[in-house]
């Protein structure tokens, strides 16, 4: 099963690099770097979720490898790839999520080593939703999607959802899955009644 990850992305990094022609490969930092990252591994889906008043997925890539790096050398292997046009502004973007941002301290970061996929989205979600329990994660790890216009209540927008799955056959497929017993059907209810009540 290819799993996913729904990252908290800052947008000036994602606007920077959205900018910069023939970028295959980039770091997504996290401001700390103090616990080993096992959300999902090497091969599987990671998706860029923007911050507020955004509060959208902006795009994709699939994780090539996690470590923690001090932050010079982050910026020495990526350089602009941190989603910066410098190794002060990088620091910069990164100080604004630490509470210790001591001047020359080389403090470490987060590094997610992302690469495009040459596979669309929808089949990277499609081999991660196979058995009925794998697209019930799927749904429940896109749940952390919200936006202004749905009263912040945890939704998925149809509009950028149609890129990724079938939204009308995954509509079909989670009440066929709310008609069975156990708790797979108890979540499948939640997740239907939740983002489709009104069908």
């Amino acid at each position: 099963m290819v799993k996913l990850w729904v990252a908290n992305t800052d947008p000036d990094w994602f606007d920077y690099l959205a900018d910069q022609p023939n970028i295959e490969e980039v770091n997504f930092w996290q401001p700390s770097g103090n616990n080993e990252f096992a959300a999902i591994q090497a091969g599987e889906l990671f998706l860029f979720k923007l911050k507020a008043p955004r509060n959208a997925i902006g795009g994709f890539g699939v994780l090539s490898q996690a470590s923690n790096l001090p932050l010079s050398l982050a910026w020495e292997a990526f350089g602009t790839k941190n989603g910066a046009p410098s190794f002060r502004e990088m620091r910069d973007r990164v100080d604004r999520y630490r509470s210790d941002t001591r001047t020359g301290v080389d403090y470490t970061i987060g590094w997610r080593q992302v690469s495009g996929s040459d596979q669309p989205a929808r089949n990277l979600l499609e081999q991660a939703s196979i058995e009925d329990v794998d697209l019930l994660d799927t749904l429940e790890a896109l749940r952390k999607v919200t936006s202004s216009a749905q009263d912040n209540r945890a939704h998925l927008p149809e509009g950028w959802l149609k890129d990724f799955i079938d939204v009308e056959a995954t509509k079909v497929r989670l009440k066929e899955i709310a008609r069975g017993e156990g708790t797979t059907a108890d979540r499948a209810a939640v997740l239907s009644n939740l983002w489709w009540a009104d069908d």
